[in-house]
């Protein structure tokens, strides 16, 4: 929509004869969060892919001297496809409009411009955790959050903790962190702040 001087009537044509004050934008730009969770990385492709293979199982006892000794293979896990997005917003102003602002409100437009790009960036990026629970998947297809996440060495493993935020709900999410592993059944050393 082009920002003319009617769309901001209060400004120009029906111009409040008493202005004291114009609120605008008068928050601040979130600071932006997501670097430090996520990996960013640069692209000049389309989009990125990634692939899982698992680890070896457990070694077993060997029999006596010249015994046989039990062979494994890596296991393919699953695929993952990322396709690049393109976001964008912009604003027009009319010359008049732009000539005859007094208050400096439509000119200088950019930064909420700036403020809007900020928040839509980081609210974007979290959505990973804000839908981890109904909407966002992982390589195996379930979502992030679930009960029955597939190993490809056989079995399942579960993420999800449900119930209100309390000290025994963020105990149970320790303990399933703790005792996660790998697509073979060997525990992964995970770290994590609390």
């Amino acid at each position: 929509m082009l920002m003319t001087r009617h769309t901001a009537s209060d400004l120009f044509f029906g111009r409040l004869p008493y202005i004291d004050e114009i609120l605008y934008e008068w928050l601040d730009a979130p600071s932006l969060t997501y670097p430090e969770v996520f990996d960013i990385r640069s692209s000049q492709r389309m989009r990125e892919q990634i692939t899982g293979y698992s680890g070896f199982g457990m070694f077993t006892q060997k029999d006596a001297d010249g015994g046989s000794i039990d062979y494994d293979h890596l296991m393919q896990a699953y695929d993952k496809t990322f396709t690049h997005l393109t976001y964008a917003k912009g604003f027009q102003i009319s010359e008049e409009g732009f000539e005859d602002d007094l208050d400096n409100v439509i000119s200088n437009a950019a930064p909420a411009l700036g403020r809007a790009a900020q928040s839509s960036i980081e609210q974007l990026c979290w959505n990973v955790y804000n839908n981890a629970f109904d909407s966002e998947t992982t390589p195996d297809g379930l979502y992030l959050c679930d009960t029955g996440h597939t190993n490809v060495g056989g079995g399942t493993q579960d993420n999800l903790v449900t119930g209100d935020l309390a000290e025994s709900t963020l105990e149970s999410a320790i303990i399933l962190m703790d005792n996660i592993e790998d697509h073979r059944g060997s525990r992964n050393s995970l770290s994590y702040a609390i």
